[in-house]
């Protein structure tokens, strides 16, 4: 291949035939030439991906990555990543069991950090153990194929294919100036036999729209084998290939941001942007060392990916873990492995700080984080910056899937109250039928709470509107359509106040003629949700918050939810507009997925339903919500509370301090006959 920059119009040419040539002898694999037959190395600088051996300015030389890791941060990442590489040391290599996310992760991650460790310490010792365990990967008896027993068994090529390419594509670039040409061959191979020609074979057949979607699918697959056709280069003859069929999609892939960084999937999935960084930076790298672009042109600092960082940022909850809304983990340490990537394109100090003061060395997070990319990305001239009066306490995104949060705070470690949630559609990718969604962290604990996973089987509880904190209508499912969608109606933040965001969700039911939902979020710690809902027959109109923990209501819908350190939620459910309503607890599954639910009944055609809560600290004792007339009240260490809704306005205001309230438009349409 030419080392000239190719044109747009060249790299359509070859996109278009893509399918073509993928049917033709260059989808033959590469074992089937004779020695003779087989590409030579190619002579481009190696290592070439993140970090070069001779100095080229706007990317990382090896002696600068050397010079980094001397102290500091630089310094704890090289620690602990050699600690990691020397305990593989005393392992045998990895089988492919099941070929699920957790072996090849792990086994992915032993291999670059193994080949990282002799790069920068040319310990033959991590050299030797990376290609055991690549070895074993090639090995059908240790790992039969990589397709994870998990996807559909009709799959040709999923996510583990492109995972496992991207991997090996690092490792083999950072290995190269070590190995021998047979083990260079040996690798290209396999490669090629178990990634390369599945995939070729995928775009051939039916299944090509498993790697055109806009999704997290796409990225994995088409990243990891253009990374890989980056670092075999010459050494395969269809590397180019490989890379423009990755670059297409992946600049396109950029629109499934929104406008202000928001990801088009769950908040559990959009850790998948670290593919997105991975590309880049490669691409970066590689075309610089090539003379086909300039290294200081970097597209990570561009839009979308800085605002999707403080995006990622609303919705990462003292201390650093992510929000829970959709498909996904309901527990897991925020990963931002890839954040110092994008710090420093955009030189963003604020980034930075947000990297920095959420590294928690849990197991959890410490499998799922890459020391070889954070070692060669973080950049130690970004000088840590904090949000605090740079970026408001609360904000409402209103493209995908509309997710909001409000907070006391940036405080990265506590804060007094976190209120989160989304407006959302009947289908998008990795999101659950949970429009509206509400959820309340206190001092740094889940108090009310979406559990996640669920997957796409609305069926299950996990997914379905049941297992969530909204409106239900005789306990009948949302409508399952992506055209569907919540309308923002009005949000505001105030940092000093707190915030609100109101939702219609009327076109997620079915037999409905109106729903809203306003949430209200008054400093430090109370929140306010009215739902309101107008159907044309009588039918059982249902509310269910999930607790953290069991809460046993009272006779006037009264419940106390206590975290498990110690933070306690005072909460009350009541009837607004006349008309009974029982609330009682009820609980579903055992042991790790038992599930607690204070649930608010009422048999009615319209109906105003007000949820109040208030956070309390560990060491202050929790008082309970009063009702007097129409005004709903508590004490707090910081004044009196109160709230009421009057015709079509929400109030909430701190008694101490007039100016502390917020009066909120409501829709107020149940009072009309």
């Amino acid at each position: 291949m030419s080392s000239q920059t190719f044109t747009t119009q060249t790299r359509r040419k070859l996109l278009r035939s893509a399918t073509a040539a993928v049917a033709g002898s260059l989808c033959a694999p590469l074992m089937s030439a004779t020695a003779n037959d087989r590409p030579k190395a190619s002579h481009h600088m190696r290592p070439s991906l993140y970090v070069t051996t001779e100095k080229i300015e706007g990317l990382r030389s090896l002696e600068e990555v050397r010079e980094s890791i001397r102290g500091g941060h630089g310094k704890r990442l090289w620690q602990e990543m050699i600690r990691r590489a020397d305990a593989d040391l005393k392992e045998e290599p990895l089988h492919g069991g099941s070929r699920n996310y957790d072996i090849v992760n792990k086994a992915g991650g032993r291999v670059m950090r193994h080949a990282l460790a002799c790069l920068i310490s040319q310990d033959d010792r991590y050299r030797d153990a990376a290609v055991a365990q690549i070895e074993a990967m090639f090995d059908s008896r240790r790992w039969p194929n990589w397709k994870d027993e998990n996807h559909p068994a009709y799959y040709i090529c999923c996510l583990r294919h492109g995972q496992l390419c991207g991997d090996l594509g690092l490792a083999y670039d950072w290995l190269y100036p070590f190995l021998s040409n047979s083990q260079r061959q040996m690798i290209v191979e396999g490669i090629d036999r178990y990634g390369v020609q599945p995939y070729f074979q995928c775009l051939q057949e039916e299944q090509r729209h498993l790697v055109n979607r806009w999704n997290n699918i796409t990225i994995v697959v088409r990243g990891g084998l253009g990374i890989a056709g980056m670092a075999m280069g010459d050494d395969h003859p269809q590397s180019q290939l490989l890379i423009d069929l990755a670059t297409e999609h992946m600049e396109k892939y950029r629109k499934v941001y929104g406008p202000e960084g928001s990801y088009n999937e769950s908040v559990g999935y959009a850790v998948s942007t670290m593919d997105v960084v991975r590309y880049f930076e490669a691409l970066r790298s590689w075309s610089a060392v090539l003379g086909r672009a300039n290294p200081h042109e970097n597209i990570l600092g561009t839009s979308p990916y800085p605002e999707f960082c403080r995006w990622l940022m609303y919705f990462t909850l003292p201390p650093g873990r992510e929000a829970c809304l959709g498909n996904g983990p309901a527990e897991r340490q925020i990963n931002l492995y890839y954040a110092p990537a994008i710090a420093s394109a955009a030189r963003d100090g604020v980034i930075q700080w947000y990297y920095l003061n959420n590294l928690h060395p849990t197991e959890q997070t410490q499998l799922m984080r890459r020391y070889s990319h954070e070692l060669l990305w973080y950049d130690p001239t970004i000088l840590p910056v904090s949000p605090e009066g740079r970026m408001p306490h609360g904000h409402a995104f209103r493209a995908n899937n509309m997710c909001v949060s409000s907070r006391t705070d940036w405080n990265p470690q506590t804060t007094p109250c976190v209120v989160y949630g989304k407006g959302g559609d009947g289908h998008s990718p990795h999101n659950h039928h949970d429009a509206g969604q509400v959820c309340i962290d206190g001092h740094g604990q889940r108090l009310i709470v979406d559990f996640g996973w669920g997957g796409y089987d609305y069926g299950s509880y996990g997914a379905n509107v049941r297992g969530h904190n909204v409106l239900m209508f005789d306990g009948e499912d949302m409508i399952k359509d992506a055209q569907c969608r919540a309308k923002l109606l009005d949000a505001e933040f105030d940092d000093r106040r707190g915030g609100y965001w109101s939702f219609d969700t009327t076109a997620l039911y079915d037999g409905v003629l109106k729903v809203v939902r306003t949430v209200v979020h008054l400093n430090p710690g109370v929140v306010a949700v009215l739902d309101e809902a107008a159907i044309p027959r009588l039918r059982e109109v249902s509310l269910r918050w999930h607790t953290i923990s069991r809460a046993e209501p009272d006779g006037q819908g009264r419940f106390l939810v206590q975290g498990r350190e110690g933070a306690h939620l005072a909460s009350r459910v009541l009837r607004i507009d006349p008309g009974p309503i029982a609330v009682a607890h009820s609980q579903k599954g055992e042991g790790r997925n038992l599930r607690h639910r204070c649930e608010a009944v009422s048999r009615t055609q319209k109906c105003q339903i007000l949820s109040v809560f208030c956070v309390f600290a560990p060491e202050v004792k929790p008082m309970s919500w009063e009702l007097e007339g129409s005004i709903a009240s508590i004490d707090t260490p910081e004044g009196r509370f109160e709230v009421q809704v009057n015709n079509k306005t929400l109030t909430v205001t701190n008694c101490e301090d007039e100016q502390h309230r917020w009066d909120v438009d409501v829709w107020g349409g149940v009072y009309s006959s």
